[in-house]
C-alpha cells in the first residue's frame, strides 16, 4: 500500500473478497459486508482529511519560506495594544509656558529710553511695541489683553498714569497725580490701582477720571499706606508691601477696614496675586531677593520657591499660576526669566546688555 493509502478499486476489491468468505446464514453476511463498508468509508475520510491537512501544511510551509527569503519575519496579523517607551536617562525637556509677556527694555544703567517690549513665554519671538522714551515701573494689562497701563514721571515730582494699546500707538493719560508708581488693573476691567510717593493707594478708573478714591482703614481720613497694590483674582482685595514692616497686607477694597498682616522671612520687594495665591520678592539680609508663595488667607506658612542663580524680583503669575515670570540681575545684566513652579525649570527670555524688567504675563483672552 502507498503512501497515499489504498485507492477506491482496491477498497472495493476487498469488499467483494470480505462477501465471497461471509458465513453462513445470510444475515451474518450482510452483517459483516455493512462494517465492512462503515471501516471503509471511515478509512476513506481519513484519508482525505489527511490529505487536506497535508496540502494546507504544505502551504503555510511555501509561504514561510518566501517570508523568511524577503526578510526572516513571517507576516502574520499586526500586534494590538500599547507599546511603552524604553526608559531613558536623558534630562526632561526644557520649560515651555504658553502666552505672551510684555516688559521693558531700558538703555542699561536705566535712564529713560525705555521700549515696551511683548515677547512669547515659550521663548519664541519678541516685539517692539514703542519707544516710549520715559521712566516707568511696573506693567498691567487690560483684562481683555487689548491694552497696558503704565506710569509716566513728567518731571518735577508731577506724573501720570497711561494706556496704551498692545499693538502700539500714541499712549493715553487716564489721570494725572504725584508720582503715580506701580498701576495694577482690576480683573473686572474698570478700576486701577496705584501707589503714589508718599505711600498712599488709590483705585481711579480705567476709562479716566479727574480724581482717584483712597484704600482707607478706619475712619475718613485714615490713609492706607502700601506699595506695589495687586488685585486679587476676584477683584474684591488688594494685596500690598507694608513699607514700615516689610510685610504683605490684604485689605478689602470696598469700604473701610483694617488689613490683615502677613509675615514674612524678610522683607518683601514686590509681589503679583493671581491663581494659586501671592507670589512675593523677599529680600533677605545675606541672601539677596528671592521668591515666595504665600497663602493670601494666612493659613499655612510662606513656602521658598526654587531659587536660580541671582536675585529675582517682578513677580507675574501666569493665567493658569502655572508659571511665574520674573526679572533677574544674574552677573552685570537685568533679563527677564520665566520658572515653572512645580519643578524649579527656568528659562531665560531676553539676554541682551538692556536693562529689562517688569514682565507683565498676558491675560488668558
Amino acid at each position: 500500500m502507498s503512501d497515499e493509502g489504498p485507492s477506491h478499486d482496491e477498497l472495493r476489491r476487498r469488499l467483494d473478497r470480505l462477501a465471497s468468505h461471509a458465513p453462513e446464514p445470510a444475515s451474518g453476511r450482510d452483517a459483516t459486508v455493512s462494517r465492512a463498508r462503515r471501516r471503509a468509508r471511515i478509512g476513506m475520510a481519513a484519508v482525505s482529511a489527511g490529505v487536506v491537512a497535508f496540502s494546507i501544511a504544505a502551504v503555510v510551509a511555501v509561504g514561510a519560506i518566501r517570508d523568511l527569503d524577503r526578510g526572516g519575519r513571517p507576516i502574520g496579523p499586526a500586534p494590538t495594544g500599547t507599546v511603552e517607551p524604553a526608559p531613558s536617562d536623558s534630562a526632561p525637556p526644557a520649560v515651555r509656558a504658553e502666552g505672551q509677556i510684555a516688559y521693558w527694555s531700558d538703555r542699561s544703567p536705566p535712564g529713560g529710553q525705555a521700549h515696551l517690549m511683548v515677547i512669547e513665554a515659550n521663548g519664541g519671538a519678541s516685539g517692539d511695541v514703542g519707544d516710549l522714551s520715559i521712566s516707568t515701573s511696573r506693567l498691567s494689562w487690560s483684562p481683555d489683553a487689548q491694552q497696558l497701563v503704565f506710569d509716566h514721571g513728567t518731571g518735577s515730582g508731577a506724573g501720570q498714569l497711561e494706556v496704551i494699546a498692545a499693538g502700539g500707538g500714541t499712549p493715553s493719560p487716564i489721570f494725572s497725580v504725584e508720582d503715580p508708581q506701580s498701576p495694577d488693573w482690576s480683573p473686572t476691567g474698570e478700576l486701577v490701582v496705584f501707589h503714589t510717593d508718599s505711600g498712599a493707594m488709590f483705585t481711579v478708573p480705567a476709562s479716566g477720571g479727574t480724581s482717584g478714591t483712597p484704600i482707607r482703614r478706619y475712619g475718613p481720613r485714615s490713609f492706607l499706606e502700601g506699595l506695589d497694590p495687586t488685585w486679587s483674582p476676584d477683584g474684591d482685595r488688594i494685596a500690598f508691601v507694608d513699607d514700615r514692616s516689610g510685610d504683605v497686607g490684604v485689605v478689602r477694597v470696598a469700604g473701610t477696614s483694617e488689613p490683615e498682616y502677613l509675615e514674612v522671612d524678610g522683607r518683601a520687594e514686590s509681589l503679583d496675586w493671581g491663581t494659586g495665591g501671592l507670589v512675593v520678592s523677599v529680600f533677605q539680609r545675606g541672601a539677596g531677593a528671592s521668591l515666595f508663595r504665600i497663602d493670601p488667607n494666612g493659613e499655612t506658612a510662606p513656602e521658598a520657591l526654587p531659587d536660580p542663580d541671582g536675585e529675582e524680583f517682578d513677580p507675574s503669575l501666569s493665567p493658569d499660576g502655572r508659571f511665574v515670570a520674573f526679572t533677574s540681575n544674574v552677573g552685570d545684566q537685568s533679563d527677564v526669566y520665566v520658572m515653572e513652579i512645580a519643578t524649579g525649570k527656568v528659562e531665560r527670555l531676553t539676554n541682551d546688555a538692556r536693562f529689562d524688567f517688569s514682565p507683565a504675563w498676558r491675560p488668558a483672552s
